[in-house]
């Protein structure tokens, strides 16, 4: 305690821990404390107090009442772990979680406005090596009078042939190149 805090044993002996309190600690947390030690039960919690420097550490702690032969609280011990390093560590992985999660959001957000505006715009449609049709968009189905039921999974070479006598040209070149601008 003494090498954490930076009080000597003289300095604290005797004294309440309120004078380590620090001022972010929510007053909830010493009434949730004090009112499950007085009950005989033990406490467990994160605080924050204050060093003899004015500067911050923090500690997992377990307070537990120590009872006589009559079972009355004769007095409490506190083991405390000192959580500081690890806190700060936590802090640090939050704000980069939040703020990738934020670059993630705003990324898939972007591509959906993109995706979004092709659709509008151009005829977009994916197919496999093996000539599946497996994307089609929404301007491809209106313009080719097909329903996606019926495109889905479908054999695209068939439907440029049904559909358009340079079919076999344009299937032979996808096979070629499947990057191929149509």
């Amino acid at each position: 305690f003494c090498e954490i805090s930076g009080y000597s044993k003289d300095e604290v002996l005797g004294k309440t821990h309120s004078f380590l309190k620090h001022p972010d600690n929510p007053p909830q947390i010493y009434k949730d404390m004090w009112r499950t030690i007085t009950k005989k039960d033990i406490w467990k919690g994160k605080i924050k107090n204050l060093k003899k420097d004015g500067s911050t550490y923090i500690v997992d702690a377990v307070i537990v009442p120590i009872m006589n032969n009559q079972g009355k609280i004769e007095e409490y011990i506190s083991l405390r772990t000192d959580i500081t390093e690890l806190e700060a560590y936590k802090t640090i992985l939050e704000n980069e979680l939040t703020h990738s999660k934020d670059n993630l959001e705003d990324k898939i957000h972007l591509i959906q406005e993109y995706e979004k505006t092709i659709d509008m715009s151009a005829i977009v449609i994916r197919v496999s090596k093996n000539l599946r049709l497996t994307f089609a968009n929404d301007k491809f189905i209106s313009i080719s009078g097909y329903s996606k039921e019926e495109l889905h999974e479908a054999y695209f070479y068939d439907m440029l042939i049904r559909g358009n006598k340079n079919g076999a040209n344009i299937v032979r070149n996808i096979q070629k190149n499947p990057f191929v601008n149509m």
